[in-house]
């Protein structure tokens, strides 16, 4: 076995261990998902490396930060996201990805859900989503009662009502360093761009490589820049992480990476990471909310995701006049689910640590009953998701390491 194989053959789990549910005291200790070896350490890394000491709500320390991913310092630093690229599926695909292959890849953990909402504002902020509120792909609007959608901010508060912890670029900019993010147009003036983001310019470009060019370009000017890949999610959604078309997407994303590290300015930082893994869905185990009378009972309405979703009781029910409905419907699911999920019920979520440090004003978008799905297996509602979403093939959003586990990738051009 050549070196560069052997390299990444240790770091990569087998099938069986990717879809291993791991518990408190373990594997995994969830209180860890926000440290330093985290998402929540990406950005807060890169400010230190640029030369500013700040600490988040969460007390994580930039200077910390930098020194615990071994980053030099820099003039300037170019930060990508490559939404969807989860650590296990690039290991086991690092053959399509020739430009990756020679680099070392560290394992950290993204958030709970691992979802792109609640990651990129764990990633913007340096916290965690108990802190930010975003929660989701979808969650309760308290103040309407209705559900919201997190990325297209449909029925959702006020960007900067929810989302109030400061952005790491806005800490950027208050250090005198010039920023700018790159990303799709439709998200240029965005509920989440504003709630996430909020300062740096935006530059948006739906083709990908322009979006490289206009990368590129940035980096002339600024100090610190953002790059968003979104092209492989899409095609993970769509065709399964397993797919030819997934394997000709991460081809192509390498190329474009390779293209961009070879044009960057001398000495410019490099820090490549995700926002969450993926997982292709089975089919027989699917299970539709409205099919099963169990599922239904004392919920007003689901959020969330078909991997994790969160569950809003009816106060209204008959069971409500028992004494506690959460406890009721947690063992209801639990039944119905069986071995394909961990349910939980808001106060155990959060002792548990899934959400971070919660902060009093966001406990009430949390679900009133939390839904882990594990192995292949999803749990889908046709009254609050759409047709698309549940015939998609690729999933994600549970804390299964193949959908928690991102790589970082470190460069210094």
């Amino acid at each position: 076995m050549r070196g560069s194989e052997a390299k990444h053959k240790r770091k990569t789990n087998s099938d069986s261990q990717l879809l291993l549910y791991v518990r408190r005291g373990c594997i995994l200790n969830y209180m860890k998902l926000y440290d330093y070896d985290s998402l929540s350490a990406v950005v807060l890394s890169a400010l230190g490396a640029l030369g500013v000491d700040y600490s988040t709500k969460t007390e994580l320390n930039s200077i910390k930060a930098k020194k615990n991913f071994d980053l030099p310092k820099a003039k300037k630093v170019l930060v990508i996201l490559v939404d969807g690229l989860g650590y296990n599926n690039l290991s086991k695909r690092i053959a399509h990805a020739p430009y990756l292959k020679k680099q070392e890849i560290r394992k950290l953990n993204t958030s709970f859900p691992s979802t792109t909402a609640a990651a990129l504002a764990t990633f913007s902020t340096g916290t965690c989503p108990g802190q930010t509120g975003i929660l989701g792909y979808s969650q309760l609007n308290p103040l309407k009662m209705k559900l919201a959608n997190m990325l297209t901010w449909e029925n959702a508060e006020r960007p900067e009502s929810l989302q109030r912890i400061t952005s790491l670029f806005d800490i950027a900019a208050e250090n005198n360093l010039s920023t700018s993010m790159l990303g799709y147009k439709r998200f240029r003036n965005s509920g989440v761009t504003k709630a996430i983001f909020k300062s740096p310019k935006f530059f948006g470009q739906d083709k990908p490589k322009r979006r490289v060019d206009d990368t590129i370009l940035a980096l002339q000017s600024d100090d610190f820049v953002y790059l968003y890949w979104g092209e492989i999610d899409k095609t993970g959604h769509k065709y399964g992480w397993r797919s030819a078309e997934w394997s000709l997407a991460l081809e192509f994303f390498d190329a474009e990476l390779n293209r961009l590290i070879q044009n960057a300015p001398k000495d410019t930082l490099i820090l490549l990471t995700a926002d969450h893994g993926m997982i292709d869905a089975d089919m027989e185990k699917r299970f539709e909310v409205t099919q099963i009378k169990e599922l239904q009972d004392g919920v007003k309405i689901t959020g969330g995701e078909a991997r994790a979703m969160h569950l809003y009781l009816d106060m209204s029910s008959n069971l409500a006049e028992q004494s506690d409905l959460q406890a009721i419907v947690k063992s209801k699911w639990q039944k119905v689910l069986a071995e394909y999920a961990d349910v939980y019920t808001k106060d155990e979520a959060i002792e548990e640590g899934f959400f971070g440090k919660v902060n009093d004003r966001i406990r009430s978008r949390i679900g009133d009953v939390i839904v882990q799905m594990k192995d292949y297996a999803t749990v889908t509602d046709s009254r609050t998701q759409t047709r698309s979403s549940m015939q998609l093939v690729g999933y994600h959003g549970s804390i299964t390491p193949a959908e928690l586990e991102i790589p970082l990738v470190v460069v210094k051009c």
